[in-house]
């Protein structure tokens, strides 16, 4: 169990069960290590159109505007066939990999679970729309690690959509922590959000430009003893933390945005989530808006060459709310931030097998699911479920900025912060 106070500047929530490099602390959940294959399901018959026959119709729409995204190219458990706006398929029953690229979005990556091949149903991804600011930060992103002799990390819809949000719930309401408002810690604002990435968080505000606060990130590297990836993971400390979350080996997605708030605190607001895509899973099948009291049963598989090793359960209460004055004057929740708030709960149960875990929605808890897979360079958690039944408000969603933005705010902050990074 890990709780913020051993992170004060940078969020780095990489959950590695053992060593394998990286930056921040980590966090143990004593996985069962009894290996064993997760479910596969057959290949799925894509059409081009929806229709009413059994199946699964899926909607792809832009973030801010809600119009169809055309052009798109969806691969299902490896087949790849063209979209404009809505794909109809009929798989078999059990869990299927998903993913969405579309020229100008971040890649959607995710999994399709159907309970029986007879079912209708319908489903929208959204995807976030990639600017040349956001694509000129992700090069060099890419610089930097490569620089650290780290392999490229891609632009992941879900990471970026969370790190979006979280930029512009710091402008608007005037924070800048990487708890928020509602309690929520890093990770678990992505689950709710629609991630399945272990993260690690960076932030900054008040920069000039990203590649000002991608310097200061980076600038940490000099803190090192030897000044490389490789003392991330003996001699990481608060004061290096951005860099050695860039640096991290095991990274290969990342989410970015960069959110200018009018009368805001510090102006513009930089926000870098960094995702370990090992194994997957379908965050539909766990909606947090799902009924109190019934039970899911959740599918999980490896992703990217992973094999699966166990599936670990563990509860927690819901988040309390935390004061906007909390959060500015403890940053990084090392003292005042509730108890509850806990990033890595205990386990309480778990599997071996690559059965489906079924779980039962309670009000005020948190439910965890965490998928445990090896690679040949890495042993961790592949994937983070989540279900949530209610008890304080779920995180907001910014896609019309401007609209939230008041009069009250702007008057609020007349004069701009120093530049400042966590």
């Amino acid at each position: 169990m890990a709780t913020l106070s051993a992170r004060v500047h940078s969020a780095s929530l990489l959950l590695v069960l053992t060593a394998c490099g990286g930056g921040g602390s980590t966090s143990h959940l004593s996985p069962s290590i009894g290996e064993s294959s997760a479910v596969q399901s057959s290949s799925p018959t894509i059409t081009s159109t929806a229709s009413e026959t059994p199946g699964t119709t899926i909607a792809l729409t832009d973030y801010f505007s809600g119009a169809p995204v055309t052009g798109a190219t969806v691969i299902v458990d490896g087949v790849a066939t063209s979209a404009s706006g809505t794909l109809h398929l009929t798989p078999s029953a059990g869990l299927h990999t998903l993913s969405v690229t579309a020229s100008g979005y971040a890649t959607y990556n995710g999994a399709l679970q159907i309970g029986s091949a007879t079912a209708i149903a319908t489903r929208t991804i959204t995807l976030f729309p990639v600017n040349p600011l956001l694509a000129q930060w992700l090069a060099q992103v890419n610089v930097d690690r490569a620089a650290a002799g780290e392999p490229p990390v891609a632009l992941d819809d879900m990471l970026t959509i969370a790190a979006f949000d979280h930029a512009s719930d710091m402008g608007v309401r005037g924070y800048f922590a990487h708890f928020d408002t509602h309690g929520f810690a890093p990770t678990t604002r992505a689950l709710l959000l629609g991630s399945m990435l272990m993260g690690s968080e960076n932030i900054g505000a008040g920069y000039a430009s990203w590649n000002d606060v991608e310097s200061a990130f980076v600038a940490e590297r000099q803190l090192l003893p030897n000044q490389t990836e490789a003392d991330c993971a003996t001699a990481a400390s608060a004061a290096t933390d951005h860099y050695c979350n860039i640096a991290a080996p095991a990274h290969n997605w990342v989410g970015l945005a960069i959110v200018a708030v009018p009368g805001s605190p510090y102006g513009t607001y930089y926000d870098q989530e960094f995702g370990d895509l090992y194994g997957v899973y379908d965050t539909t099948a766990i909606s947090p808006l799902a009924a109190l009291g019934s039970t899911v049963s959740l599918e999980l598989a490896p992703a990217n060459g992973a094999a699966f090793l166990s599936a670990t359960i563990a509860t927690m209460p819901a988040p309390v709310p935390i004061p906007i004055a909390t959060l500015n004057a403890d940053p990084a929740c090392s003292s005042q931030c509730p108890p509850q708030d806990q990033l890595y709960p205990t386990p309480s149960a778990g599997t071996s097998s690559g059965s489906p875990v079924q779980l039962t929605l309670t009000t005020n808890q948190l439910d965890f699911v965490a998928q445990n897979v090896s690679t040949s360079t890495y042993v961790g958690a592949g994937s983070w479920a989540l279900t949530w039944a209610g008890g304080t408000v779920t995180p907001d969603r910014y896609a019309n900025l401007a609209d939230d933005v008041t009069s009250a705010d702007r008057a609020a902050a007349s004069t701009r912060r120093a530049p400042v990074i966590r």
